[in-house]
Formats: structure tokens, C-alpha cells, sequence
């Protein structure tokens, strides 16, 4: 059966970013990502890993050791002038 990445990214979305600055601890992406994947550790990896990926190009996550910031929309690019 396919993973369904789409879905998976959706729902976090709706789940987890509520406001303009969200910070969300690892475990709890990790216990979504079990729930979702229905216990299974591998297909729990992949998504993650698909989001990690998908949130990083759109330059909204931050990472720290315990912890991801999620910005509801990219951060403002100051330049000087």
C-alpha cells in the first residue's frame, strides 16, 4: 500500500500549526507519525523524513535538540540599505 505523504503533511499542518511561531517537541511528531503510520517504525521514518524535507524547502522549520519551530509562513528577509 502506498504512504501517503500528502496526507500525512496535511495533517500536521491541521494538528499542529496553530499560530504564527509553533514550537512542537520531537516526541510529539514522533507519536503522530506512529499513529498515523499505524505502528509501523519504517513507514513512521519516512514521513518524517518527508516533512523535514518538504518543511525545509519552504524555509518555515527551525530545529533545535528537543524541539521544531514551525512558522505558519516563511520569515521576513531584511536587507540593509
Amino acid at each position: 500500500m502506498p504512504i501517503d505523504y500528502l496526507g500525512f503533511y496535511t495533517n500536521f499542518k491541521r494538528r499542529f500549526v496553530r499560530g504564527r511561531i509553533n514550537v512542537i517537541p520531537k516526541y510529539e511528531i514522533a507519536r503522530f507519525a506512529m499513529e498515523y503510520a499505524n505502528g509501523d517504525t519504517e513507514v513512521a521514518r519516512r514521513l518524517i523524513t518527508s516533512l523535514v524535507k518538504r518543511l525545509g524547502r519552504a524555509g518555515i522549520v527551525e530545529f533545535t535538540d528537543s524541539h521544531w519551530i514551525v512558522y505558519d509562513k516563511p520569515p521576513l528577509i531584511r536587507r540593509g540599505g
